[in-house]
């Protein structure tokens, strides 16, 4: 087994750095992997996994060298669903008007050598008196990582809009803020967008 980590929430290993990991899946279930060294800490997982591969439990790591030397603790983890699909929603904006978003998320299908999915998509706005509609521009227009989704679009006032989000593991909602920037209606707002 082969894999890429990311460990976020540590003082001590950069988030954005790609931790390769390789390790077994024994046939009943049995999960552990051992990480390349990263600023000399290595992290050792042992966990289990559902039949179905969608969920490991019973979970520890133990992480040895660096800063964080003899750090352990607990994991467990479940498999995020696909985000493809259209999500709506209002979002309330400080000193701003109440905004309507609906967005169609494209997600990959794999994820690309960081662990990371890209995202293509398209938004429309109601409630804003600058702008209307607006898309992801380059590739990757958004990236989903974990249960967090980042997207930048290109509005039609030229303004940006930034979409942070974090789903449900389910993929049927999104907690976002907003931020708007570049333009003549900037603001940042917060709301729940839905799977239609």
């Amino acid at each position: 087994m082969i894999g890429v980590l990311h460990v976020f929430g540590s003082g001590c290993i950069d988030p954005s750095a790609d931790i390769s990991a390789t390790g077994t899946l024994a046939s009943d279930g049995t999960v552990k992997l051992t990480t390349s060294s990263i600023s000399s800490q290595v992290i050792t997982l042992s966990a289990t996994a559902s039949q179905d591969g969608g969920a490991i439990t019973s979970g520890t790591y133990t992480i040895t060298g660096g800063c964080t030397n003899k750090d352990t603790g607990n994991i467990s983890g479940v498999r995020i669903a696909n985000i493809t699909g259209t999500f709506a929603g209002a979002v309330s904006v400080q000193a701003g008007p109440s905004l309507t978003l609906s967005t169609k998320l494209t997600q990959s299908t794999t994820a690309d050598s960081d662990g990371f999915f890209d995202l293509t998509s398209s938004i429309t706005v109601q409630g804003s008196s600058c702008f209307t509609t607006g898309a992801t521009k380059g590739s990757p227009g958004g990236i989903l990582f974990g249960t967090r989704m980042v997207a930048i679009y290109t509005m039609d006032d030229g303004s940006t809009l930034t979409l942070d989000a974090t789903t449900n593991t389910g993929g049927t909602s999104l907690a976002s803020y907003t931020y708007i920037t570049n333009g003549k209606c900037n603001g940042v707002g917060s709301g729940t967008l839905t799977r239609q």
